[in-house]
């Protein structure tokens, strides 16, 4: 970097760049070469970044609770942690919603039986209710998200020995596709793998 010459010039000028830091005026050479070239890989990986982050914003809802213990082992933030989780579960601006990851931990999933929408709007989803002494107090916390709309909607967390959650989705959701994401929760607030379904009308 050149000495403060008191110049009031801003720009490229010939193969000098006149520019200021800190308040104070600069001068500097040119480049010989680009160090940040647009070729076609930096640009998918530039893509992919974007919408893995776009992702992580739009699941906040989940994953800052799914997250939570993972991300803290981590030593991360919920969002660098899921970042860090699904970036290879976006390739350019597509995504692989089945293997998105919102929760990650020890504690026992659920097999979901069925996810049905009905005409009504309303969202049926069953699962397994079986318990023992060790999870008979787990919560399974649901999310349904629109990606058209950006939104990730909570659903009502339910005991696991209830079997069942029913609610009635937003009317703007209607047309759209729709993943269902969820998780187990402790007492602990530890959490289970990531659960998935594709909720189809």
């Amino acid at each position: 970097m050149a000495k403060n010459l008191g110049l009031e010039i801003r720009g490229k000028l010939g193969d000098k760049i006149y520019t200021s830091y800190l308040g104070r005026p600069y001068v500097r050479r040119m480049p010989d070469s680009i160090a940040n070239p647009r070729t076609e890989a930096q640009q998918a990986h530039r893509n992919s970044f974007a919408t893995v982050s776009r992702l992580s914003s739009d699941l906040k809802a989940a994953h800052q609770i799914g997250l939570y213990k993972h991300a803290q082992r981590e030593n991360l933030t919920t969002f660098s942690d899921f970042r860090k989780l699904n970036k290879n579960k976006c390739v350019g601006t597509v995504v692989s919603y089945p293997y998105v990851m919102v929760s990650k931990g020890p504690v026992d999933v659920v097999n979901i039986k069925s996810v049905e929408l009905d005409n009504q709007h309303v969202l049926r989803v069953t699962f397994d209710g079986e318990v023992t002494d060790k999870n008979k107090d787990d919560v399974l916390a649901l999310y349904v998200y629109c990606p058209a709309l950006r939104t990730c909607l909570p659903l009502q967390p339910v005991l696991r020995p209830t079997g069942m959650i029913a609610e009635e989705l937003p009317e703007e959701f209607v047309g759209h596709d729709l993943h269902l994401y969820g998780f187990m929760q402790n007492k602990d607030l530890r959490t289970s793998e990531t659960l998935y379904e594709k909720i189809t009308d």
